[in-house]
């Protein structure tokens, strides 16, 4: 019998912990003290950080699953553990020199980060001055360093092209207190990721504290060998979010009592039919993702590079997964009935969750097209595939 991941098995132990602060982490629209302690001190937020780094390097189908676990018992828990673990993947993308200054007091702890280039950095000697606004800044509330895409300028304003004709884009790493939080984060799903746009401004960050992550990382480990894996594990949020909401209607089946014909819920063709099929759907999202995910991990695992098929395969496991999910927590919802409705309550956290989730930008459903053309050996004129 195979050992269970420890990471896996300290998620699972947690739950009851996580579940019984859902509530307050939704009110105070952050993760509770408490909550973020217990996950760093189990070493969740650290599960990407290199070996060689004192962290655990916890392959990508790993990560997966541990996340799925926390995010069914809190969307908005897994959701910052989904962005709080990249620690692991920001400290390849910069030096030894630069992550031990950066990650000092707390390397295996969480980080945030914005990939889009919400600001502009202006060249100067060792580094940038970076101005901007942010929006979506997940779980910054909680870390000690957060990242922020800018666009590279010179001294009269103008922005300095790559060899590709375009903007230099790189990402800038920053203590979180050089940054200024404007609240923002007031939504109907993930509201308790303290998910609020910041601001920097003028901040000098020198050049060995940016990265492009379109190039190569800075350590040869398979984990960090291509610069999509941090995006792979986004559909195991939802996958979460969805499994929670149809263990909680099989409960309430079992309990539920219908009039005029006082049988369970559970005793209706049409509520037998639809769980068979939720429950086929997401075993084989996730099933999908898992798959694809472990396959590219293979290939780069033996010094390849995935192909692209392969590449455009993984992100539309990514996208299937969550819009899997949104469907599963929607058709859940409808067959709980009118009690579902209200809130507090698990059918209506698990459906505005799992709906906001799916409006992230590399979740959305019309990033298919793209992994299309990437399957039918076309340029899929989109950004990490």
């Amino acid at each position: 019998m195979a050992t269970e991941n420890p990471l896996l098995a300290a998620a699972r132990g947690l739950g009851p912990t996580i579940r019984a602060a859902a509530e307050q982490t939704e009110q105070q629209r952050c993760l509770p003290a408490e909550v973020v302690q217990a996950m760093t001190e189990a070493g969740l937020f650290g599960m990407a950080v290199a070996a060689a780094r004192g962290g655990p390097e916890l392959d990508p189908v790993g990560q997966i699953d541990v996340i799925e676990e926390v995010a069914f018992s809190d969307g908005s828990t897994g959701w910052c553990l989904m962005i709080g673990c990249d620690t692991g993947y920001w400290s390849a993308w910069v030096s030894d020199d630069a992550a031990d200054g950066l990650w000092a007091d707390n390397p295996l702890g969480p980080s945030a980060i914005v990939l889009a280039p919400g600001g502009t950095g202006v060249a100067v000697d060792g580094g940038y001055r970076v101005s901007g606004r942010w929006p979506f800044g997940s779980g910054r509330a909680h870390c000690d360093v957060v990242g922020a895409g800018f666009l590279v300028t010179g001294a009269d304003g103008g922005f300095v092209l790559g060899d590709d004709g375009m903007p230099v884009w790189r990402i800038a790493f920053v203590p979180v207190a050089e940054s200024t939080t404007v609240d923002t984060w007031h939504t109907t799903g993930l509201a308790g990721t303290a998910s609020n746009d910041f601001t920097l401004d003028g901040v000098f960050v020198a050049q060995e504290r940016t990265c492009d992550l379109r190039g190569t990382s800075q350590r040869s480990e398979p984990l960090y060998a291509v610069g999509n894996f941090f995006l792979s594990k986004m559909g195991a949020v939802p996958l979460g979010i969805a499994r929670r909401a149809l263990e909680e209607f099989v409960t309430l089946a079992g309990t539920k009592v219908q009039m005029p014909a006082m049988n369970h819920l559970r005793d209706e063709p049409f509520v037998q039919v639809s769980v068979a099929d939720a429950d086929a759907r997401l075993g084989a999202a996730r099933a999908w993702l898992r798959q694809v995910t472990g396959e590219v991990y293979a290939a780069v695992s033996t010094g390849e590079q995935p192909s692209l098929a392969l590449r455009g395969r993984l992100r539309m496991a990514v996208t299937h997964a969550a819009h899997t999910s949104k469907d599963v927590a929607g058709l859940v919802y409808e067959l709980a009935g009118g009690g579902a409705v209200y809130k507090p309550g698990i059918f209506d956290r698990c459906l505005r969750d799992v709906t906001t989730a799916c409006q992230h930008i590399v979740l959305q459903r019309k990033n298919t097209a793209a992994f299309g053309r990437a399957l039918l050996g076309l340029e899929p004129e989109a950004l990490f595939v």
